[in-house]
């Protein structure tokens, strides 16, 4: 099966220490990275969370000012 591009809260601890629970309060307060609405489910792409996860879980502002750079 191939790999997904991206996840939903409900998936994130497939790839991610974090419960479904806590990765959606991560969310609400801006400690991870941005989701992505697709047919009404909000969404993570894996590629922005294996960045976020190398770069050492920083904030979403911190982890949004890095991908510019």
């Amino acid at each position: 099966m191939p790999e997904p591009i991206a996840i939903t809260a409900k998936q994130i601890s497939e790839y991610l220490p974090f419960a479904e629970r806590s990765w959606r309060r991560l969310d609400a307060s801006g400690q991870c990275p941005r989701g992505h609405k697709v047919a009404g489910r909000k969404v993570w792409r894996l590629s922005d969370l294996e960045r976020w996860a190398a770069q050492g879980f920083p904030d979403r502002k911190a982890f949004e000012v890095n991908q510019a750079n």
